[in-house]
């Protein structure tokens, strides 16, 4: 949950899925990219 809701927050700062949006994703949320293929993979 945390994960989607830091996503959301860093779409404030960046209104796409650019490098520097990921970057800014990492720094709240380092484990991102695992978290994300979980939720894809239960989706």
């Amino acid at each position: 949950m945390d994960y989607v809701v830091i996503h959301e927050l860093c779409h404030l700062v960046h209104m796409n899925h650019s490098e520097k949006f990921w970057t800014l994703v990492s720094s709240f949320c380092p484990e991102w990219k695992r978290i994300r293929k979980e939720l894809n993979y239960n989706d």
